[in-house]
């Protein structure tokens, strides 16, 4: 990083640039020049100083006289502190509510996904309104958990139902996506 002080005003720079405001008479190539000519036009090196946990970074002490430029250093006030406490308290909840709806729009859209199935092979004969209603009825629990994101506790459920009553092809459908979503949203 470069700082430098152009007409009172203190500007950073990730490098020199090709063009600069004060010396616009060499246009397009100005980073290409001498280093000494950017050091004559005020470019000076910006360091990022060691702070400690209770210190945070300033403004830029722009000298002119020093090869090397730093920021201010300035404590933390209390209030700040007990801010940066909360958040770290916060976070792993925030992150873990994100993860649940993640994992909630995901059940949803795996149980809408094996619903919809289902209820083509029913309207194509391939299962019986009566066997339907079954399904629906038995893998119930699961749904419930499923909607809800939690995708371990409706395999649980799934694992407890069986494949006896809702045949051993629906048992695997159900415990693919489930497996799947649990390799997904738990690894």
């Amino acid at each position: 990083m470069l700082v430098n002080n152009i007409n009172g005003v203190i500007k950073t720079y990730e490098e020199v640039p090709g063009v600069f405001e004060l010396r616009k008479e060499i246009i397009g190539y100005y980073n290409l020049q001498d280093p000494s000519v950017h050091y004559a036009d005020g470019f000076r090196e910006l360091v990022e100083p060691t702070l400690l946990e209770n210190q945070k970074k300033g403004d830029v002490i722009y000298d002119l006289n020093n090869p090397i430029n730093t920021y201010e250093v300035i404590y933390l006030t209390q209030d700040e502190i007990d801010a940066i406490a909360q958040e770290l308290i916060d976070k792993p909840i925030n992150n873990e509510y994100i993860n649940y709806i993640v994992r909630k729009d995901d059940g949803v859209k795996r149980y809408l996904k094996l619903a919809a199935e289902f209820r083509l092979l029913k309207l194509s004969g391939d299962i019986t309104p009566d066997f339907h209603i079954l399904l629906d009825n038995k893998l119930k629990p699961v749904r419930d958990e499923l909607v809800n994101g939690q995708f371990v506790d409706a395999l649980r459920f799934l694992e407890v139902i069986g494949s006896a009553d809702i045949t051993q092809p629906i048992y695997d459908r159900f415990h693919s996506s489930l497996t799947a979503g649990i390799t997904e949203h738990y690894s």
